[in-house]
């Protein structure tokens, strides 16, 4: 389990920083723990809906930029490349743990992907004090 949570870091910190500085950190970070989230909920809870989740991510991001002009569309196209890249990444090293096909070994990943999830709202919540203050 160590060693899953090393590489997970090294990949998160990969694209989290081939992201530049061009997005707002907020916005990366939404985004990668988004991304982490679901590829783990993808592999490990039944019934997820994959597509409604990344829809409902970007159609927030594109509100964003239509409203606020937080973000660029070339931010936009990196931040969903970013995300797409983040996922399978994920997904990748789960299955190499074999969660694919032993989801009773899903539990054990569980507090991580928590963390993240904590993490990500926190994320929001300083999103939206920026668009509060716009």
């Amino acid at each position: 389990m160590k060693a899953f949570i090393i590489k997970f870091v090294a990949v998160t910190i990969f694209f989290i920083s081939s992201a530049t500085a061009k997005p707002n950190k907020i916005f990366v970070d939404i985004v990668n723990y988004s991304a982490s989230i679901d590829g783990y909920s993808s592999l490990c809870v039944q019934n997820y809906d994959d597509e409604r989740e990344l829809e409902t991510l970007f159609t927030l991001l594109d509100q964003i930029k239509i409203r606020y002009m937080l973000i660029t569309n070339n931010d936009y196209d990196m931040l969903k490349s970013s995300y797409i890249k983040t996922k399978s990444t994920t997904m990748s090293q789960l299955v190499k743990l074999k969660l694919n096909s032993q989801k009773n070994n899903c539990i054990k990943y569980l507090k991580i992907f928590e963390r993240f999830d904590r993490k990500k709202q926190k994320s929001l919540e300083e999103l939206e004090k920026i668009i509060e203050s716009y």
